[in-house]
């Protein structure tokens, strides 16, 4: 490392892009968030190679999920040390990929899918002004819905210390790149993880459910945040069914608005032509 770039680094900031955005990754190693650089930083060797080494690694892995992270996690340090930046790239999106499905426990199912959008971008090379923990948190997330895992978009931005509107922009971003197909699965499992929490009665839950098959299409499509349409299923169901839940406590528990629950629900009455009164 130059005396100017160890300066730059002393002084927190990136000795090519001027960014403060500095983070270590692993000891010793420091990436700057917005231009990628890692400090010292030299390996050789074929990315495509590398994951594929990955995918053997924990394909033939029989041992739990949380010891084979913390392989994965050697494994990923070693291939830090790059100088390309293609590859350089490469090791930081896979290192914060593989940090985020160990912090949420998700299964080597999911991490498989991330290794396979991952190398389809990177052949695009669509890249460019991605932030890399963004970037990696919408792939999870796109990995979680094509394997039908149930974990939300505001979960794994939270762990991933990224704001869910740059990661539900980056996760759009990839569909349309890759022309992923929308699915299902995943919204019809958020409605009944809600209907857990809230201890939601069983008739109440069943009219959610049908009121759902009218318009999940409707809520994978239309790219807003799923769970003000699934506040306003539950809130249209409790109304039926008389068992009323508040647009307060549905606004807390899924994180959004009043607001935004009440628009959502004038919006599947209409739609679904009902007559309720609010």
């Amino acid at each position: 490392m130059s005396n100017a770039s160890l300066k730059s680094i002393m002084a927190k900031s990136c000795p090519v892009c001027g960014s403060g955005a500095l983070e270590e990754l692993v000891e010793g190693q420091i990436v700057c968030r917005e231009c990628g650089l890692v400090t010292g930083l030299k390996i050789k060797g074929d990315m495509s190679c590398q994951t594929k080494k990955v995918r053997k690694l924990y394909q033939v892995s029989n041992n739990t999920s949380a010891i084979f992270i913390n392989d994965y996690f050697s494994e990923w340090q070693r291939l830090l040390h790059v100088s390309d930046s293609t590859q350089r790239n490469a090791a930081i999106v896979l290192y914060h990929i593989t940090k985020i499905i160990g912090d949420l426990n998700l299964p080597l199912s999911v991490l498989d899918k991330c290794v396979e959008l991952y190398e389809a971008l990177a052949v695009r090379h669509h890249f460019k002004g991605k932030r890399f923990r963004a970037i990696s948190a919408a792939i999870v997330y796109a990995s979680c819905k094509i394997k039908g895992v149930p974990c939300s978009l505001r979960e794994i931005a939270k762990v991933s210390d990224e704001d869910p509107s740059k990661v539900f922009h980056c996760y759009s971003y990839v569909v349309e790149t890759l022309e992923l197909p929308q699915t299902h699965g995943c919204v019809d499992e958020f409605l009944n993880r809600l209907c857990k929490t809230m201890k939601i009665d069983a008739l109440t839950l069943d009219i959610a459910r049908k009121l759902m098959k009218n318009i999940t299409q409707k809520i994978v499509s239309t790219g807003k945040n799923p769970y003000g349409y699934l506040a306003a299923i539950i809130y249209i169901a409790s109304i039926i069914t008389g068992k009323k839940r508040t647009q307060r406590e549905l606004a807390e528990i899924t994180r959004t608005t009043e607001a935004t629950i009440r628009k959502r629900s004038k919006e599947l009455i209409g739609g679904l032509q009902l007559v309720i009164s609010m």
